[in-house]
């Protein structure tokens, strides 16, 4: 598979090699079951891949938060 190529408007854009195409192949997920339609988006894996995405980025607010009170613990004396 060749790469497709990629038009960008500055060298330092991520996947550009400076002449507008793509230093690297195209990355996608090979569906499971394509729909009749011909749509290839697997809706469950989409939405799993959400969540993870939801429960991973509440975690990181929760300790960054736990961190933050605890310096400002520090700095107060409190």
């Amino acid at each position: 598979m060749r790469p497709l190529p990629l038009a960008t408007t500055n060298a330092a854009h991520v996947g550009s090699n400076g002449n507008g195409t793509s230093s690297t192949e195209l990355k996608y997920r090979v569906p499971l079951g394509p729909s009749l339609d011909g749509n290839t988006v697997d809706v469950q894996l989409e939405q799993a891949a959400f969540a993870e995405n939801s429960v991973r980025y509440q975690t990181t607010l929760s300790i960054l938060s736990q961190r933050f009170k605890g310096l400002l613990t520090a700095i107060t004396g409190q």
